[in-house]
């Protein structure tokens, strides 16, 4: 009778022991392969030398500086020529607050604005810095990729050009 009562009880633990080992042992080879795919999912060893190339041109994209020197008057139209040539980026929004941000500081002081764009199907950022001075002068300094580069520059050669009183503006600051 004691020997049915231990088969009883013995045999339902022996399977329940079982199925958690099995369940042990599934869990820790899953998770195992799970990280195994993730690590040769970042670490690529099996690229072959265009594919890397390719990485390379989308991931590290080389912008070119220009420097706009004008009235602030110019600016909405030297923006709106940016966003013509862009794919992706500067809404509606980001115009008005920048242009909003330019009016508002204070001449002399130096002010920088970066904004996420998108430009022949590459992602990049659109770095803009600027000083203006009391008399709505406003030197422009922007760092983007070539094609924007080139549309700014090509924009800039036809407007007015006016250089910011320096001199007046680092006195503002003193």
């Amino acid at each position: 009778m004691i020997l049915a009562l231990s088969s009883l009880f013995l045999y339902p633990f022996l399977a329940v022991l079982g199925f958690w080992g099995l369940g042990l042992g599934l869990y820790f080879l899953l998770k195992h392969r799970a990280e195994r795919q993730l690590r040769e999912a970042e670490h690529p060893d099996s690229l072959t030398s265009e594919e890397l190339l390719d990485e390379l041109r989308h991931g590290f994209i080389q912008r070119r500086k220009v420097t706009v020197r004008t009235h602030t008057e110019y600016l909405p139209f030297l923006i709106e020529r940016i966003r013509e040539t862009i794919d992706r980026g500067l809404g509606d929004d980001q115009v008005q607050s920048l242009l909003e941000r330019i009016d508002l500081h204070k001449p002399g002081t130096h002010q920088k604005a970066m904004f996420p764009i998108e430009c022949d199907g590459i992602s990049s950022d659109l770095m803009l810095e600027w000083i203006r001075d009391s008399a709505d002068r406003i030197e422009l300094t922007i760092w983007a990729m070539r094609p924007v580069a080139k549309a700014v520059k090509k924009f800039a050669a036809g407007i007015p050009r006016a250089i910011p009183n320096r001199d007046a503006a680092n006195r503002l600051q003193d």
